[in-house]
């Protein structure tokens, strides 16, 4: 499982080197932080890492909601309004005990160094979420 988790960061890292201009360093560098649950039960405490390139590509890995370790590859789209820097992150995501693949549509907004991502339920078991997590834009 490993292996492939690998092989699949090291073909994003190779996808990223194609359109960016600084190949193997992201744009944006974040750290996952906390999440707030609209139910009880769930992990609040979801540390992590990603990184989203210039083309937009978005690799990272966090602590997920079921204490699970996640993996998630996608695509940011970026919009900035004065002091609100607006995104919207498509793709897939490990680690949930419900799909293999779980996919992944999260608005979010950053002011300063944080950045609230609002997580939508995606099923009548699951929870709404927003999550925090700090960045850093080069």
């Amino acid at each position: 499982m490993f292996r492939r988790l690998f092989s699949a960061l090291a073909l994003a890292l190779l996808a990223a080197s194609a359109g960016a201009s600084s190949p193997l360093i992201p744009e944006t560098i974040g750290l996952h932080g906390v999440t707030w649950h609209s139910r009880a039960g769930f992990c609040n405490v979801n540390p992590g890492a990603y990184g989203i390139w210039s083309n937009g590509l978005t690799v990272g890995t966090y602590r997920n909601s079921e204490c699970s370790q996640s993996f998630y590859l996608g695509h940011t789209w970026h919009a900035d309004t004065g002091p609100v820097r607006w995104s919207l992150t498509g793709g897939g995501v490990t680690g949930y005990r419900a799909m293999t693949i779980t996919p992944m549509v999260l608005p979010s907004a950053g002011v300063g160094p944080f950045r609230l991502t609002y997580i939508p339920r995606l099923r009548k078991t699951g929870a709404h979420a927003f999550h925090v997590a700090l960045e850093w834009r080069r």
